[in-house]
């Protein structure tokens, strides 16, 4: 051995006080101590220049040893080529393959950061030493049967008698005792402290005194059939009895007397018998829950509420509630009102055999899949639903149970010592629980996620993904590190902003995702270790899933355009054809109007100027005054047809005729009558045929200035003028009447359509049309247009 002071110092060896063999491993504890594995004489410990020591001869199970480690308890630990070693308080206690390691040469060992030893053997491979939270008392610590029933205090055993553990050790009772089977079942102690077993095949009840049982049976009154599966003493003194079959059976005072279900019993089979603080005894069967009181049986079965009508347990706890274990949940009583509670609800196992308290008002039960705690405030929580479901914790073989498979049936499933600890009979022995010491695994588990499946295809991961556009299925696999108990690690995964909440996955390592919209996401998980503390950082992967082009928002938003700009032309057009529609109605009624009132307004005016002249001549000379009635009716048969001319926009039967010149004389001659006007028609240039439209609105301008000269003028004198030019006609109206002003006149009402209408006229012939006037010097109407061009019909 040598010892190096610094690097830069040279080793020096040390002689005195060594092992003569060769040093395998060093060990420094912080107060100096050295250990030393060696393999020739053991373990040495040297200590401020003194050595010593420790072989076979103190306990070491081979003076072989490989390899030394201190745990966090401080414990030292030896690999030897015989075992493993454990060196504490001066004491040497050793591990074996008859206790489990998979092969004694130890070669190796480690400890990790959740308290666990892990052991590298030479030929077994890699084992794993923890300490459990359940201790198990099994027939390797001297039970006389695995099988375990019942337990008070003591072990009963299924085949194996009745165990007693007093002082750290097991004796047994048999039929040499005073036991008629060994098929022990049920246990009780009565008020006089004396100890009550029930037996099957055959059934029986004994009491043990002196050492030994007195035993009853069906010679001494017992009704019991098949075999006794509960006992129960009550305050009254009273032994109640009950079984396979055969009712209640009551012992006292050395009598036996039974109950049935003729006296109201659900079944004659009986897995519980208990009593309330109120003195009431509770019987639990398999057809329904019993309730004794006063002499008289009540039945409460599911349709009251009852989990299942198979009630294994009860247990009144501190606040007065009643909780009964039953085939299908867990049932709590309080006043008339029975409340069930199953894995539905968050409950570990719906199958409860036994009910027990703690100190801390925790709900410890047993089942056929392990045993499990609750608090009981979490009950009140879940049914004021501040919770969504109750939070159990599990224990089963990872936390040192030998099986997770506990035995019930018979009474009392379970027992709470005055110590506090928990003792609960399986099919592996009697395993035992102190909840006031147990370590809980204060380590969070790291999370990680392991892979990512896009579509069934292995992705990198890494930095952020960008997945297909359209991919259809998202797959994570996720673990959490925790060896203490892996199969109790529990997740939570959500997609963000995908879940709107975590997504309760338990023990499961695989999140599934189909057809998620296009957006950028993030996974995430978290995990809990085997007691429930939660990892809440977890492990997460982000990703992004582009949509397809038809889904981004520049397309969206140019579909949108595209639809509005669709819209607004379809509207445009609509309004464009609705105003066409309207421009039309309304040129038709213009026309209209203005044909009316070229034609019958001024025809009317016509025949108003005969009739004035018939009415003048009617007496003094008859023979002129027919003649003006003659051509007053020509002029209605005329006025008739030239209305029905313009309503359907033919030209001026004047027209039809004769020239343009012709029919304004014509037209001003029918005015006429005997009025004493001189009306002079006069044409200048060339006459040319003009286009109808020009014509007829020519005739109808002109028409309109004659009737307003009679009507209002007071003229003696017309002069109409027709000149033709090579590049436009004009055509004037000159009377030498009263005259108007024209600025006072040209509002557009009723009484002065004829001025707007001869503008129209004008303009739908594409002329200039002036009308010049004064008071007192009469009127001029000109009106020219170019003839170079026709105006068009308008639309």
């Amino acid at each position: 051995m040598y010892r190096l002071a610094d690097r830069h110092s040279p080793a020096v060896q040390v002689r005195d006080n060594l092992p003569g063999s060769a040093i395998r491993e060093l060990l420094l504890d912080p107060d100096g101590t050295l250990w030393l594995a060696t393999t020739g004489p053991g373990l040495w410990r040297r200590q401020a220049g003194r050595s010593v020591s420790y072989s076979v001869r103190d306990g070491l199970p081979d003076d072989k040893v490989r390899t030394l480690l201190r745990d966090r308890n401080g414990n030292l630990w030896l690999g030897t080529w015989s075992g493993l070693c454990r060196f504490q308080n001066g004491h040497f206690s050793s591990l074996t393959t008859r206790d489990g390691l998979p092969h004694d040469y130890i070669d190796a060992l480690y400890e990790d950061r959740e308290g666990s030893l892990w052991i590298g053997t030479v030929f077994g491979g890699l084992d794993r030493l923890r300490d459990g939270k359940f201790a198990t008392y099994t027939t390797h610590e001297g039970l006389a049967n695995n099988a375990a029933t019942a337990i008070l205090q003591t072990k009963s055993t299924h085949g194996g008698g009745v165990s007693r553990y007093r002082n750290g050790e097991f004796s047994h009772f048999t039929r040499e005792h005073g036991l008629r089977s060994l098929f022990v079942w049920a246990i009780e102690q009565d008020r006089g402290g004396n100890l009550w077993v029930g037996t099957g095949l055959p059934a029986s009840v004994g009491v043990f005194k002196e050492g030994k049982f007195i035993s009853y049976g069906p010679e001494e009154g017992l009704t019991i059939e098949g075999g006794v599966r509960a006992i129960f003493a009550d305050a009254e003194g009273n032994l109640w009895i009950g079984g396979d079959g055969g009712g209640l059976c009551r012992f006292r005072d050395g009598v036996f007397t039974s109950h049935t279900v003729r006296d109201g019993l659900p079944s004659n089979s009986i897995r519980m018998i208990s009593q309330d603080r109120d003195g009431r005894l509770w019987i639990g069967t398999t057809e329904g829950l019993c309730r004794y009181h006063h002499g008289k049986f009540t039945i409460f079965q599911t349709q009251d509420g009852l989990a299942n009508d198979t009630v294994y347990a009860m247990h009144q706890d501190a606040d007065g509630a009643i909780w009964f274990g039953t085939q299908g949940g867990l049932t709590r009583h309080v006043g008339e009102t029975f409340r069930p509670y199953t894995t539905r609800d968050g409950l570990f196992q719906n199958a409860i055999y036994q009910v027990l308290e703690d100190g801390e008002h925790n709900l410890w039960m047993s089942s056929n899949r392990g045993i499990f705690e609750v608090p009981i405030s979490a009950f009140s929580e879940f049914d004021a639903g501040r919770i969504s479901a109750l939070k159990c914790i599990g224990y089963g073989v990872a936390d040192g149970m030998k099986a997770t498979q506990c035995e019930g049936a018979s009474q009392p499933a379970g027992w709470r010592s005055r110590d506090g600890k928990m003792w609960f009979p399986t099919a592996a022995g009697v395993t035992m629980i102190h909840p006031a010491t147990v370590q809980r695994n204060e380590r969070r588990p790291p999370v990680l996620v392991e892979q990512v499946f896009v579509d069934g295809r292995s992705v990198a991961i890494g930095e952020p993904l960008r997945v297909s556009p359209g991919t259809r299925e998202l797959r994570f696999h996720y673990t959490a590190l925790s060896f203490l108990a892996p199969s109790k690690v529990r997740f939570r995964y959500q997609l963000e902003p995908f879940d709107r909440d975590w997504v309760e996955a338990g023990t499961r390592r695989v999140a599934f995702y189909n057809k998620i919209p296009a957006g950028k996401y993030r996974f995430r998980v978290i995990a809990c270790n085997d007691d429930g503390l939660w990892n809440e950082d977890g492990a997460s992967f982000a990703f992004y899933l582009p949509p397809h082009f038809f889904q981004t928002l520049w397309f969206l938003a140019l579909c949108a355009a595209m639809v509005g700009l669709a819209g607004w032309s379809f509207h445009r057009r609509r309004m464009a054809r609705a105003k066409a529609q309207f421009s039309m109605v309304l040129a038709e009624r213009s026309r209209i109007a203005r044909s009316l009132h070229d034609t019958l307004a001024q025809g009317f005016a016509g025949i108003a100027f005969q009739l004035e002249a018939v009415a003048d001549k009617l007496s003094g000379a008859p023979a002129q005054a027919q003649q003006h009635l003659n051509l007053a009716l020509s002029m209605v048969r005329h006025s008739l047809v030239e209305a029905r001319r313009s309503v359907m926009n033919l030209r001026s039967a004047a027209l039809e005729s004769c020239d343009l010149a012709s029919a304004l004389a014509e037209t001003a001659r029918q005015m006429m009558a005997d009025r004493s006007v001189d009306v002079n028609v006069q044409t200048s240039g060339p006459p040319r045929m003009l286009s109808p439209k020009v014509e007829d609105n020519l005739l109808r301008v002109g028409q309109e200035a004659v009737t307003n000269s009679l009507k209002h003028s007071q003229a003696t004198q017309i002069r109409i003028v027709l000149d033709y030019q090579p590049t436009f006609v004009r055509l004037s109206i000159h009377d030498n009447g009263q005259g108007f002003e024209p600025n006072g006149l040209m509002a557009a009402n009723g009484g002065h359509f004829g001025l707007i209408g001869m503008r129209e006229r004008a303009k739908q012939i594409g002329g200039k049309i002036e009308i010049r006037s004064r008071p007192g010097a009469g009127t001029d109407v000109v009106l020219e247009i170019a003839t170079h061009r026709t105006a068009q019909p308008s639309d």
